[in-house]
């Protein structure tokens, strides 16, 4: 009972805490990008074949207000999207109940007999998120990444990188970026457009500024433009460096940069304050995120259509 209280009392705290203080947090504000004209470059086929693929997670300034209480300037959020991610077909599968439980046993075998014992299936959570994706056209020496001059050589490529959120009850509060490989690792998830542009020229502060929509079954869910990221393409290889010192990026590898707000999955911020407060175990979590409301995550049946101006269109059909 004693517990009960406590966790109640926590809860009020964070819910009265950030309606005091949320209008005063220091959100990132965007990057300063000169915008690249999109009439000045070319088209190649694309066939990609990344030793690495780096992504980012909350990278926009108005998804970060989103997901405020995930959000740690400190040590910006970035995982690696498994290579048996990549997908050149229209079809997306949802991952089944046997595949999460396959992920849960390994990473958690308390979770996983706690499912066992109480639940039939486990809800994927499948989401969508419309990005901009870049392609290394040279090997990135880091050791140029602080000349003012330097200006890594990209292509720009349009993604929709697929998410089963029910994994990322594995979360630590410390450490993210496991469960994060797993709830975005799944075969089939990420799908690309069949080209990607190369601007003519660039500067070290250069950056598309194109404008980016996610449909599902012909309604809107996204819609904004990627001048909101809050670094520019340059400032997004140079953290994923600083993060990975050890990991080679290579000509080839594919670096996604992130979505803009309207995904599926929404958390008050007060509730994610809430988890910092308490430590829930990821059974607790567990249990809260099979309560969420999952009418508006992709279930078969469902058609997304994901488009980024100059970058052309994908369409994904989900099984």
């Amino acid at each position: 009972m004693r517990k009960i209280v406590i966790t109640l009392l926590l809860a009020a705290v964070a819910f009265v805490s950030n309606a005091l203080f949320q209008p005063f947090f220091d959100f990132p504000q965007p990057a300063n990008i000169d915008c690249l004209d999109i009439k000045e470059g070319t088209y190649t086929d694309f066939n990609p074949n990344p030793k690495t693929i780096f992504a980012f997670g909350l990278n926009y300034s108005k998804h970060i207000k989103e997901g405020m209480g995930l959000y740690d300037p400190d040590k910006p959020l970035v995982f690696f999207k498994h290579l048996q991610t990549l997908n050149n077909s229209p079809v997306v599968k949802t991952p089944s109940t046997l595949e999460l439980m396959a992920e849960f046993e390994k990473a958690d075998p308390e979770l996983a007999a706690h499912i066992s014992e109480n639940y039939t299936e486990i809800p994927a959570l499948l989401d969508y998120e419309v990005e901009v994706g870049y392609v290394l056209l040279e090997d990135i020496d880091v050791n140029k990444l602080d000349d003012p001059s330097y200006v890594p050589q990209i292509g720009y490529f349009l993604v929709n990188e697929f998410t089963s959120r029910t994994p990322l009850v594995l979360a630590d509060s410390q450490d993210r970026i496991p469960a994060f490989n797993i709830a975005k690792g799944f075969p089939g998830f990420l799908t690309y457009a069949k080209q990607y542009w190369i601007p003519n020229e660039s500067q070290a502060n250069s950056g598309i500024c194109v404008q980016l929509t996610t449909q599902v079954n012909g309604e809107i869910r996204q819609n904004s433009n990627s001048r909101d990221l809050i670094r520019s393409p340059k400032e997004i290889i140079q953290a994923v460096a600083k993060l990975y010192p050890n990991k080679a990026m290579l000509k080839g590898d594919l670096v996604l940069t992130g979505t803009p707000e309207g995904v599926s999955l929404s958390i008050p911020v007060w509730k994610q304050n809430l988890v910092k407060y308490i430590k829930p175990s990821s059974t607790m979590k567990f249990d809260a995120f099979i309560g969420l409301d999952k009418t508006r995550f992709l279930k078969a049946g469902d058609k997304v259509l994901v488009k980024a101006e100059g970058l052309g269109e994908i369409e994904n059909q989900i099984q």
